[in-house]
């Protein structure tokens, strides 16, 4: 690559304009009376190295590339409309599961009688864009114990109620847990998709590798069969940044697991959004 800006994070040599690349990998900047095979004129544009994050929630960022898109939403109508798109393509009794919600964008949180409704029956877990709330229908708050009162909150839970105790079907801080808990623990091929679809998403925003924060305490070992594949394709670009993305409870422990495993490979090169790219990024 040609007439390129390269940052090299080297205060000996901060900058270069040429980058040999061999099967992927870093050969030499600037090289004198080198060609290539292939050869790329970058017309000025910026190459740095690939990026890594220590602190990432790759799993569940991964997963949430398959449920229902509730981000950027302005009213809680278009809320129930995906909900009830995404119902009609699973069997009857399959959880509805979708994430990104923001309730002060759409003018309050949804309420259970209209996720019922939207679902056709079927259990519905809505995931608020802060990981801090849940909001479910009403066949998860049976199967929790909250409709008979069975249910045993945890401390520094809230099961949120209208004015004449009725549950809205929110669930707040450690509450979620009790809906969390029908849903762990994930089949592996459903864990392995959801890594694969972070991995491509990352790589296509120079990402390179990262450091997975919680992918065990309870999150693997599933004797069910995987899910199918979700229809939607990923998309780059929706990456989720700042404790805000962490789907837990208690920011920033992951939703609801623990160990911390790293995933992907350093010293491959990748580009900044909007400039050129070589190399390859990869993720394990």
């Amino acid at each position: 690559m040609r007439n390129a800006v390269i940052v090299t994070v080297d205060d000996d040599r901060p900058r270069a304009h040429t980058l040999a690349v061999h099967h992927g990998r870093v050969l030499a900047l600037d090289p004198d009376g080198v060609r290539g095979r292939t050869e790329i004129d970058a017309q000025g544009a910026a190459l740095v190295p690939g990026f890594g994050d220590a602190h990432n929630h790759m799993a569940w960022f991964g997963s949430a590339l398959d449920e229902v898109d509730l981000a950027g939403l302005s009213d809680l109508g278009t809320l129930y409309d995906r909900v009830a798109q995404r119902a009609a393509t699973l069997a009857p009794g399959a959880f509805v599961i979708g994430a990104g919600y923001d309730d002060t964008a759409i003018g309050g949180h949804p309420h259970r009688r209209e996720l019922d409704r939207a679902a056709g029956g079927r259990p519905v877990v809505l995931k608020h864009r802060s990981g801090h709330v849940t909001t479910v229908n009403s066949p998860v708050l049976d199967r929790i114990g909250v409709l008979d009162g069975t249910a045993v909150v945890p401390e520094g839970g809230v099961v949120v109620r209208d004015g004449s105790g009725d549950p809205t079907g929110t669930l707040e801080e450690q509450a979620q847990n009790l809906a969390s808990a029908l849903l762990v623990p994930y089949a592996t091929g459903d864990l392995a998709r959801a890594i694969g679809n972070a991995s491509a998403v990352y790589a296509a925003e120079g990402l390179t590798h990262v450091t997975e924060c919680g992918i065990g305490g309870g999150w693997v070992g599933a004797p069910r069969a995987s899910s199918p594949p979700t229809s939607r394709p990923v998309t780059p670009g929706r990456s989720r940044s700042g404790c805000s993305s962490c789907p837990s409870p208690t920011c920033c422990t992951p939703w609801p697991g623990t160990r911390a495993t790293p995933t992907g490979s350093g010293s491959t090169w990748a580009s900044a959004p909007g400039s050129a790219t070589t190399g390859s990024a990869s993720a394990r």
